[in-house]
């Protein structure tokens, strides 16, 4: 499991035991991120997916593992699937949750009426900043800035996990900073997936995505949900699109119940073999999830 931007591994940690308790499970904080080691990367966008993507080989060839089922969430998803465009043979099942740096930026004319010229000038003085700088600034008053600036979080993830978020970002912003490389007004990736991911992914490689429904990441630029893109542009390969209802980003978080159902459902398949056959699921959406009612196997299958 491949955590999001800003955080660690325990931002699963409504999920880690009931997983664990189905299957062998591995979380990682990525390096420059969580309580790993503050590594240095480059500033070119290509470089900087690179370094992390051999940092990540080097962890599973420490681990021994030969082959195994990839999640990913956010910037985690986006690490995910540059993982397995370079080490397809090791990826059995990738599981993207509410993925960042799928889709291409916006045209310059979209731009132009999405961002009018206060709101591009307000990005040009902002951008500048990286988005934990005014955390550090804050110093020993920055716990309270994070939660004060998300509420929302505060409320999902509990005020221990938040303070935990303080600590993983008020070290030096090795992580942060790659992210900075990387990304185009935060929302998009100078190197965007979707186009690589329809040219160069292995049509062998089974994909899983699940979405929340409530997210502004599940669509991509022209309006498509991004499990809609990611079918159509691999009509030969396994993809899974599961859309939860009453879930945000924090898929995770927001639905546990839900989502550790899913993934258990998705690793049973892929343990079957049973993600093999395109012709059954390619291009397909499950309903969606509803919270309010329970969850049982048939609402699995």
């Amino acid at each position: 499991m491949i955590h999001g931007f800003g955080a660690g591994f325990l931002q699963f940690y409504k999920n880690l035991d009931h997983l664990h308790s189905q299957r062998r499970l591995l979380a990682l904080d990525v390096p420059g991120f969580g309580r790993s080691t503050r590594v240095s990367f480059s500033s070119d966008p290509a470089a900087v997916e690179n370094e992390m993507v051999a940092h990540l080989e080097t962890w599973r060839r420490v681990l021994g593992l030969e082959k195994f089922i990839l999640l990913g969430h956010s910037l985690g998803a986006f690490l995910a699937c540059s993982y397995c465009l370079r080490h397809p043979e090791r990826v059995q099942h990738l599981i993207l949750v509410d993925p960042w740096g799928i889709s291409p930026p916006l045209s310059e004319e979209e731009m132009k009426k999405k961002f009018p010229f206060l709101a591009k000038r307000f990005w040009q003085m902002v951008g500048r900043l990286k988005p934990f700088d005014p955390v550090r600034m804050a110093g020993p008053w920055g716990s309270d800035v994070i939660q004060r600036t998300r509420p929302d979080l505060s409320r999902n993830f509990g005020d221990s996990f938040m303070n935990y978020v303080y600590h993983c970002n008020v070290q030096r912003p090795t992580g942060e900073e790659a992210f900075y490389h990387m990304q185009y007004m935060y929302g998009w990736a100078k190197r965007p997936m979707l186009p690589r991911l329809a040219q160069t992914l292995d049509p062998r490689v089974p994909l899983t995505l699940i979405l929340g429904q409530r997210s502004w990441m599940k669509a991509v630029s022209d309006g498509r949900c991004v499990g809609e893109a990611i079918s159509e542009l691999r009509p030969q390969s396994y993809v899974a699109v599961h859309r939860v209802s009453g879930a945000g980003h924090h898929v995770h978080a927001d639905q546990p119940g839900v989502f550790n159902d899913l993934v258990n459902k998705t690793c049973s398949l892929a343990d079957s073999g049973g993600d093999v056959e395109p012709e059954t699921v390619s291009g397909t959406e499950t309903p969606e999830w509803d919270p309010a009612r329970p969850t049982s196997h048939a609402d699995l299958e």
